[in-house]
């Protein structure tokens, strides 16, 4: 295929002709310089001695006064200033220069021709080797194309085997992911009531209700039989325990402290007897009876604007009063005033 490419070897042959012509006129050239240089060293050569023989006849002629100054006029020939073999040298010499001056210049007209000459081979060649690729590359592609051609045809089918032994059962396969779950199913029908269960434990009681409104008040009843005489639970204030009972009435007292300089009740959350026999003693009284949730029973509308002192009073039933208990500390209570404690004491007399 290379060689089928290259089709213009003829003119590659004459192209290398012509280097080889150009090379041996330069070769020509180098010898006719070498010998135009060996002449002219023999030739100044051979003028230097000239000269020296011209120096000498001219200062023979000056000293012995002939009238034969210059070479030729004894002879009846041209008078010149050198002699004739000098001068034909001297000819000969500017001939060879003049030959030297245009074997150069045909030197280098040679070599630019020889340049001009490997430059146009050079892309010939080029030219030659990229045809060449280009060529190539089609054939492998059209190679290809046929290769992929026979490849692609397919011939008919052949006869069909006999059927194959049946394969042993392959392995269980892992179990598959779970799929999404359904849409929700419609609500069932309402069931057949059952029996009742068993009754469950009694549950804790609820918080007090408030009070209702007041009833209209009834008729006046039978007047009854004649009592013995009853007696208030006696109140009073103690400054120096800043201790008082207030609001008394037959059942109790309202137990309220002082603090600060402000009057305030008692919760009666954990107050005992032994609570209540502190109050009274702080009192000068005697006994001592708690009732409890005496604000819810005798609501007084002054109370509502005390603040509630004491809750969960812990005495021994010894201590001078409430504020000396252990304990014992003023405010924080979260009790209400229905939850304030009365207490009924008995005088010493009694």
């Amino acid at each position: 295929q290379m060689a089928d490419l290259v089709e213009g070897e003829p003119s590659g042959r004459r192209r290398g002709l012509s280097v080889m012509k150009v090379a041996a006129r330069a070769s020509a050239a180098m010898v006719v310089l070498a010998a135009t240089a060996l002449v002219g060293i023999l030739i100044v050569s051979r003028s230097d001695q000239h000269r020296a023989e011209m120096v000498g006849a001219s200062d023979f002629n000056s000293v012995s006064g002939w009238t034969h100054i210059f070479w030729g006029e004894d002879k009846g020939t041209n008078v010149g200033r050198y002699p004739p073999e000098y001068a034909r040298q001297m000819k000969q010499m500017r001939l060879l220069m003049k030959r030297l001056k245009s074997s150069n210049l045909e030197s280098k007209e040679l070599m630019r021709e020889e340049e001009q000459t490997i430059r146009e081979i050079k892309r010939e060649v080029e030219d030659m080797e990229e045809d060449a690729d280009t060529r190539l590359g089609s054939n492998v592609m059209e190679f290809k194309t046929q290769i992929a051609q026979l490849h692609t045809q397919r011939g008919p089918p052949g006869p069909q085997g006999p059927p194959g032994f049946k394969g042993h059962d392959g392995p269980n396969g892992a179990p598959g992911m779970n799929g999404l779950p359904g849409q929700k199913g419609r609500q069932g029908l309402v069931g057949v009531m059952g029996p009742p269960g068993p009754r469950g434990p009694a549950g804790s009681n609820g918080a007090r209700g408030p009070s209702g409104p007041r009833g209209l008040q009834g008729p006046p009843g039978p007047e009854g039989p004649r009592g013995r005489p009853i007696y208030a639970c006696p109140g009073g204030l103690s400054p120096s325990t800043h201790t008082r009972l207030a609001d008394c009435n037959t059942h109790a007292c309202r137990v309220e402290v002082q603090h600060k300089g402000r009057w305030g009740t008692v919760c009666d959350r954990s107050f005992t007897r032994e609570d209540a026999a502190v109050v009274c003693n702080a009192m000068g009284l005697n006994g001592g009876s708690v009732y409890l949730r005496f604000g819810a029973k005798f609501y007084n509308k002054h109370t509502r604007a005390m603040p509630v002192w004491l809750d969960n009073v812990k005495c021994s039933g010894t201590e001078s009063q409430l504020a000396t208990c252990k304990g014992t500390h003023f405010g924080g209570s979260t009790c209400t005033h229905d939850s304030d404690v009365g207490v009924c004491c008995t005088r010493k007399t009694e």
